[in-house]
């Protein structure tokens, strides 16, 4: 009797595990749903979508957080060693996602806010009259794009101010002077020019920044200069793909796209990084003699 009992005992709690582990699941995969369909509505109807609208989204977001974090800290909880790389890789990849939607959505509000700000003011001012091209406006909460003067980022940063600043018809060029200088930091915040003008401030930081060559060879570098993998992790994994997409990412801003040819380069000085059993692994993941996908190749990292 006594090791009948024991062992009714011992098998509750993996029981208990199981089902634990299935409903976490459910919660993750209903949390996926949610992130897709905040996806397709930032991607299909956000541009147009009222302010309250999208603050409502954004607010929803934030609960996402909060849910994703307590989902997370109960999968700890229940879940063996080995089935976390997994399970946080999976995490992670549903909070990138997040974040992303997150900033689309500050900038649809930050352009609401700016629009809403100059129409205010330039209202004001005619009430008052005074020219609104004298005018200037409170800079809204939600935070330009920053540039600190790294070149790599140059490419970034001037998409994104350009899609808020530099081609928003509500601001004038006073305006947009403001909103530049609020953007710059460090290195970059020191320049100077002749004329205290948005046109003039613009060029010579596309004349200091926007160096093609440059900007390639700096991304190039990044990837070729990571750190050689000593032991197998799925942190250091996680970084290298990080490491990877970013700087390919940056390559494609400024117009250099890659294809089969570099992507056979870029397999062969990766795997150079990776661990001795990480590339075991995936020279024993080869099931032909065809030359390996790119996209097979990072499906293999990412798992």
């Amino acid at each position: 009797m006594e090791g009948a009992g024991a062992l009714e005992t011992n098998e509750m709690p993996s029981v208990t595990f199981a089902e634990k582990t299935k409903t976490l699941n459910r919660r993750r995969g209903s949390y996926k749903a949610k992130i897709t369909k905040l996806q397709s509505f930032l991607k299909d109807k956000a541009s147009n979508a009222e302010q309250l609208l999208l603050q409502s989204k954004l607010d929803k977001v934030s609960e996402m957080y909060s849910s994703m974090e307590a989902l997370k800290i109960e999968y700890y909880e229940v879940v063996e060693d080995e089935q976390l790389p997994n399970l946080e890789f999976i995490l992670e990849e549903m909070e990138d996602d997040l974040e992303e939607i997150k900033v689309g959505l500050q900038t649809l509000l930050l352009k609401h806010d700016i629009s809403k700000n100059v129409s205010i003011c330039n209202t004001a001012l005619s009430n008052n009259g005074n020219s609104p091209k004298s005018s200037f406006i409170k800079l809204p909460d939600v935070n330009l794009p920053e540039f600190h003067g790294v070149i790599e980022n140059w490419s970034d940063f001037k998409r994104q101010f350009d899609s808020l600043i530099t081609n928003n018809s509500v601001l004038n060029d006073t305006q947009k002077l403001f909103y530049l200088r609020s953007a710059l930091k460090g290195e970059a915040q020191t320049i100077e020019t002749s004329e205290d003008t948005f046109d003039s401030l613009m060029t010579v930081l596309i004349k200091r920044y926007e160096n093609k060559r440059v900007i390639i060879n700096s991304h190039i570098m990044n990837i070729l200069n990571f750190e050689k993998l000593c032991i197998e992790s799925s942190k250091g994994l996680r970084n290298l793909i990080d490491v990877i997409n970013k700087n390919l990412r940056g390559l494609k801003l400024v117009d250099l796209e890659t294809n089969e040819l570099t992507h056979q380069f870029l397999i062969n000085i990766i795997i150079r990084k990776l661990d001795i059993e990480s590339r075991k692994l995936y020279e024993m993941s080869l099931t032909s003699t065809e030359l390996p996908k790119w996209e097979m190749f990072l499906e293999f990292l990412q798992n």
